[in-house]
């Protein structure tokens, strides 16, 4: 049978005494010995929470009494309760044993009734203030001392409970981007700053009858209380203003989020959550601190819910469904492949559509498991198609940022187009640029052993939230998509959306990146595109999103062409017009004669100068920058010879091993006209527009 007496600790030298203590303590409890402090010390490690109550002898040799209370104090056990063996009632001595930890004192010779008393008198002590401070640290939070969870919700309720016909505000609030305030002030520092917050709190319980707070978690604090006229607004704001005085040198911004009670007996669950769905759309909002929370927040939570409680079971009954919008070629506006977009298939609600359960997949990771199976589907009919005797395009499929960060991404990629028979050259991968701004240098390694394997990875999205000219720069990617609604849709802006798309189509070009459009639906968007590429498009202006049977059909016509044609790889050409390299910069200098690189996209007629030595530059004048001559250029063309020009480039352009002549008229600073002779020669081509060689004699 197991022992279950309590434990004492009799730490004494003399052998004698403590078989004295031995035999009067035995019946009532088990009895460990130390001959000294220090065997005592490693006892009480050893046998942890084990010991009840210690019997301590002040005079020791190795370490004596007083040395143990010291060490004692600083261990996990100093709340064990220990009596001190005296021969000596000496009050000085006992002060100071006092001073040091210790409870009660035993005389010796030793009363056996009253030393089983006082002995138990202590452990029961001992262990109601043991469980008085367990209670406590179960219903309060550690740092600050307000409520935890737990106990501010259950007060809360009591609360509520007490006072149903009240009407009560629930407060939730929180500090925005907390991890910086903890990074930039370090962690002490921010817990200093959380105990500042529940000081404020606890000076409320003077102002305000009917309150409870607590902090919740982390940051996350929440306050329930009964407010009369204005006083919910000003207190609100109370506590904008008291965060903003802890430092000034710091933009505290918190999120703050409020609900007012309606029905008393809600679950406090229900009442705090309402109150953080208001808090949330404080977020990444300048000045705006307090929200008060809406219908239509919850019923957005709702369907929220409502969809992650089914996505598992739709998933498992194919309740998904790849739709195919097909992407256009701008040359000849023929087909030339297509993106795979998600439908769900509700056996109740019907077709529901990827902006509905998209974001809510991506913030609870099921994003993952839905790009797996999109995968597996587009693969299986790429399968089919090439089994029927077809030679199906390419078709993208999305790439979640959930599953970029999945370290054998490009392993179950290969092993799928494997599995299938299919070369990964027929399913695109299009990622979000988003997800490339998050990790730059592990997305440039993904994209890059993606395309080891063989897939074409797309950068999606460009210029729809982050768009950076450094993604381009720093990450290997095949295709450019960017969004239609990047173009202008009010005219009063002069145009600024069209004239930055056509700069970042061109640019695309001349770094060998061919360029797809996505979201166009009218024949304005299609003709100005048609304009300044020679790329892709998808849009409802062509086709929505199609069933499979319907994209079936399309590929049946054999309207469609095989796969994207590549931009001309003039990559090491136009690397040296760009080159900043100093012997580069070094052979421009060295010809004596003016030269200058241009493109000219004869569809719009448009002429830009790229790179020009510093004789061109002395030629129209030292104080003239590159912008400045590109203008008198072109003015010189259009308003003098500029069919001349397009002559002698279409010269150039038909005979590319041979140099056509044009002769070029400007206007001196009198006026006098002044002809220059230019030998063109065609050097290649990027996107839409030629790249041209010009040569002064």
């Amino acid at each position: 049978m197991k022992d279950i007496r309590k434990t004492v600790l009799i730490v004494e030298d003399h052998s004698l005494n403590r078989k004295m203590l031995h035999d009067i303590l035995a019946d009532e409890y088990h009895i460990i010995e130390a001959a000294n402090g220090q065997e005592g010390l490693k006892l009480l490690t050893r046998y942890e929470f084990g010991i009840s109550a210690i019997l301590l002898d002040l005079y020791m040799p190795v370490m004596d009494g007083f040395a143990f209370l010291a060490a004692y104090k600083k261990t996990l056990f100093n709340e064990l309760p220990v009596l001190v063996l005296t021969g000596d009632r000496n009050p000085e001595i006992e002060q100071k044993a006092l001073a040091h930890g210790a409870w009660d004192f035993l005389s010796k010779p030793y009363n056996a009734s009253v030393l089983l008393s006082r002995l138990s008198n202590a452990i029961s002590r001992s262990q109601a203030t043991i469980m008085n401070k367990m209670q406590y640290s179960l219903s309060h939070d550690a740092l600050t001392g307000l409520y935890n969870r737990t106990r501010f919700f259950a007060e809360t309720r009591k609360m509520l409970d007490k006072f149903p016909s009240r009407q009560f505000a629930m407060l939730r609030f929180d500090i925005d981007r907390f991890h910086l305030v903890n990074s930039l002030w370090g962690e002490a520092e921010g817990d200093s700053f959380l105990c500042f917050i529940a000081d404020f709190l606890m000076n409320l319980l003077d102002e305000y009858e009917f309150c409870v707070f607590g902090r919740v978690h982390a940051d996350i604090f929440g306050v329930c209380a009964s407010f009369q006229g204005n006083e919910l607004n000003l207190f609100a704001n109370r506590i904008v203003n008291k965060l903003s005085e802890y430092n000034k040198d710091y933009f505290v911004e918190p999120s703050i989020g409020i609900y007012l009670i309606e029905d008393n007996s809600l679950p406090v669950e229900t009442i705090f959550s309402r109150a953080a769905m208001a808090a949330k759309t404080c977020k990444d909002k300048y000045l705006k601190y307090i929200a008060y929370y809406e219908e239509s927040m919850g019923e957005a939570a709702l369907r929220e819910q409502a969809i992650i409680n089914e996505s598992k079971k739709a998933l498992e009954n194919h309740e998904f469904s790849p739709y195919f919008q097909p992407q256009y070629s701008l040359l000849d506006e023929k087909p030339c492949g297509a993106e795979a977009l998600a439908r769900w298939i509700h056996p109740e609600r019907g077709i529901i559509y990827p902006e509905e359960f998209i974001p809510v997949f991506e913030k609870n990771g099921f994003i993952g498991k839905l790009d797996y199976y999109m995968w597996e589907c587009v693969c299986s009919l790429l399968r089919k198609w090439i089994d029927e005797g077809y030679e199906p395009a390419p078709i993208s499929v999305n790439v979640s940022r959930v599953n970029m960060y999945n370290p054998n991404i490009v392993t179950v990629l290969k092993n799928l187009v494997d599995q299938y028979g299919v070369s990964p050259s027929l399913l695109n991968l299009e990622l979000s640029e988003s997800a490339y701004m998050d990790n730059p240098s592990a997305m440039r390694q993904v994209a890059k052993n993606l395309q080891d394997v063989g897939f074409l990875v797309i950068m999606d999205d460009f210029g729809k939230k982050y768009s950076s000219l450094n993604t381009l720069k720093d990450i290997p990617v095949n295709i450019l998509k960017i969004d239609a609604r990047f173009l202008s849709s009010d005219k009063s802006v002069d145009c600024r959306g069209e004239k930055i798309m056509a700069s970042i189509i061109r640019t695309a070009g001349e770094l060998n990146i061919p360029v797809a459009v996505e979201g166009v639906e009218t024949s304005g968007q299609r003709d100005f595109l048609r304009n300044v590429s020679r790329g892709y498009v998808q849009g409802f202006y062509y086709a929505e999103p199609l069933p499979v049977w319907d994209y079936e059909e399309l590929i049946a016509s054999g309207n469609t062409e095989k796969a994207p044609v590549p931009v001309e790889d003039n990559g090491a050409f136009m690397n040296m017009i760009w080159s900043s390299d100093s012997d580069i910069a070094l052979l421009y200098k060295s010809i004596p004669r003016p030269l200058a690189f241009l493109s000219y996209e004869e569809n719009n007629e448009k002429i830009s100068l790229l790179r020009v030595n510093s004789s061109f530059h002395k030629l129209l004048g030292d104080e003239i920058s590159l912008n400045d001559m590109e203008y008198q250029y072109k003015e010189a063309v259009d308003n003098h010879s500029l069919k001349r020009f397009k002559d002698a480039a279409r010269e150039a352009i038909n005979s590319p091993d041979s140099d056509s002549v044009y002769v070029w008229e400007r206007a001196d600073a009198e006026g006098a006209i002044q002809e220059s002779t230019i030998d063109l020669r065609f050097l290649g081509k990027s996107g839409n527009a030629y790249i041209l060689l010009i040569l002064f004699r």
